[in-house]
């Protein structure tokens, strides 16, 4: 029982650390200035910044008047434009007549206007800034002066592009390290890493203990209402092939555990780790060789940018399936049902902490390689 407490221990330890470093405590603001024509390329940082609802202020050098940008989730940009002074209202019509040209959903008050932006747009930034010399008059010139918020890790890019005068070609792409977040809330992404923990740490005491008071019917029914819960959770959030899901493992599991209760035989249940294991297997192997396309939105942005290292991420995925089949195949003859038991709470743990140890010397070596060979030729 020892590691089932020393588990729990590390469990409070997570949450307490993940509600400790909330990312919206570490949020920050700072004024930078660009010229015009760079503007697209800077808007495009925040148009990746995912986190925290990042906001952008632009102000045109020695002059008043404002255009601000909240970047309210992972779909939509909000620009407001104050209409403060008597020239702005008297040229409001052609301000909208300039939304209409663009087809952009617009809303008119009194001394202002709301513009809606589509944030996944590519040439959102090209956009904005062509709104820019329109509105203000500007020339790619011009100096621009810009207020941004949003997470230090994304702000450091803002200031080294700042001081080191970066100009942004044509074809610059860039997305912010936040950008991992999906525009979530700040309420959803501790949420998400709480249950993560829950998810890892909390999944063995709970077969354990429930196989001891309740016996294999009394496991089954909390291994199942455990895994339904996340498949529930994820189901809103996230747009996943019925692939991917599988790989996840709880939707297998959730079959083969009802499959346990339905026919009261333990082999559905003890096989599910080597179904799991055989599955991630065949569909990384087949992501590698071709055979299929990637589905999930990372696989397919990793697979664009860089292919050899996607295969060999791949590769390792279907290494660590293959040994999970085994190692749990291995497990189901030799061990009775108190030791499989055991075994089936804490592999998930036991078997990570084996692929970190072979896969990161491995995919550092790999690193340093390519590292050189970069060098090497320019």
């Amino acid at each position: 029982m020892g590691w089932l407490i020393l588990l729990f221990v590390i469990f409070i330890v997570s949450v307490v650390l993940i509600l400790i470093f909330s990312p919206d405590m570490m949020s920050e603001e700072e004024e930078f200035k660009a010229s015009v024509k760079d503007l697209w390329g800077l808007f495009k940082f925040c148009q990746t910044a995912s986190f925290g609802q990042p906001t952008l202020e632009l102000k045109p050098a020695r002059r008043s008047v404002l255009m601000y940008f909240h970047f309210l989730d992972n779909e939509r940009v909000s620009m407001f434009l104050p209409l403060k002074l008597k020239k702005q209202q008297q040229v409001k019509a052609e301000y909208i007549e300039l939304f209409k040209k663009h087809n952009l959903i617009f809303y008119e008050l009194k001394n202002n206007v709301t513009v809606h932006l589509n944030r996944q747009d590519e040439n959102l930034g090209q956009l904005v800034a062509h709104l820019y010399r329109e509105i203000f008059g500007a020339s790619d010139a011009d100096i621009v002066k810009f207020k941004v918020k949003t997470l230090g890790s994304d702000m450091r890019i803002f200031q080294a592009n700042n001081q080191n005068g970066v100009k942004f070609n044509d074809d610059y792409t860039f997305e912010a390290p936040s950008s991992s977040h999906k525009g979530k809330s700040v309420l959803k992404v501790q949420t998400n890493r709480i249950l993560n923990a829950v998810n890892f740490l909390l999944y063995p005491p709970l077969i354990i203990l429930s196989y001891k008071f309740w016996g294999i019917t009394g496991m089954c029914w909390a291994a199942l209402i455990f895994f339904g819960f996340f498949i529930f959770h994820n189901a809103p959030y996230t747009k996943r092939s019925l692939a991917e899901s599988l790989v996840k493992g709880s939707l297998l599991s959730c079959i083969l555990l009802s499959a346990t209760l339905i026919t009261q035989n333990i082999s559905f249940l003890q096989s599910i780790p080597s179904v799991i294991g055989a599955f991630t297997a065949i569909i990384s192997a087949a992501l590698v060789l071709g055979v299929a396309a990637p589905q999930s939105e990372r696989d397919i942005t990793h697979k664009q940018r860089d292919p050899k290292d996607f295969k060999i991420i791949l590769g390792f995925r279907t290494i660590g399936g293959l040994g999970l089949c085994l190692v749990s195949e291995w497990a189901r003859r030799n061990f009775d049902i108190d030791q499989w038991v055991w075994f089936f709470g804490f592999v998930r743990i036991e078997f990570m902490i084996a692929m970190v140890l072979i896969f990161t010397p491995t995919y550092a070596l790999y690193l340093s390689r390519k590292l050189k060979i970069n060098k090497t030729f320019p």
